[in-house]
């Protein structure tokens, strides 16, 4: 964020250095929103600061499958936030089609499915997801222990 003593330049300067970065992106052929989202799906976040040179393919070691299915994680993102529910399930199950163990489109899908009344297919996933021991283990837990009659296809 910008003090409020920061001046013409220097906000265009920020400017300047963002769009540097987004060519770099799109130069290897990744959309903007799969990079600034592939954290919420699964990516590993690294402790290390981020790259200060030109961001190479080796730096982003994501296959095509890889950014494709981030691609389809985003856009049921997407279609989750505008509460488009068999959308964003359309979207969750392409993602999961190409890249079956990615748990951010794991949980998209089994919440959206929540949304539409259908527990007895969302379980399954939640329990799935509950075998981790990341963020979305601790969620599929809570999910499962707050709606315990899903679990029985009830």
């Amino acid at each position: 964020m910008l003090s409020q003593g920061a001046g013409r330049g220097d906000i265009q300067e920020k400017i300047g250095k963002r769009k540097s970065k987004a060519r770099q992106f799109t130069q290897l052929g990744i959309p903007i929103v799969t990079v600034i989202l592939a954290g919420s799906f699964g990516c590993k976040k690294s402790a290390d600061p981020p790259p200060t040179g030109p961001i190479s393919q080796q730096t982003l070691s994501l296959s095509e499958p890889q950014k494709q299915a981030l691609a389809y994680g985003a856009q049921g993102s997407s279609y989750l936030s505008r509460h488009e529910y068999d959308r964003a399930i359309a979207k969750y199950r392409q993602a999961l089609a190409v890249d079956p163990e990615s748990r951010g489109s794991q949980e998209g899908l089994a919440f959206a499915l929540w949304k539409t009344n259908r527990l007895a297919e969302a379980a399954p996933i939640w329990k799935k997801l509950a075998n981790g021991t990341d963020a979305y283990a601790s969620n599929a837990a809570n999910w499962l222990r707050k709606y315990p009659g899903a679990t029985e296809g009830k």
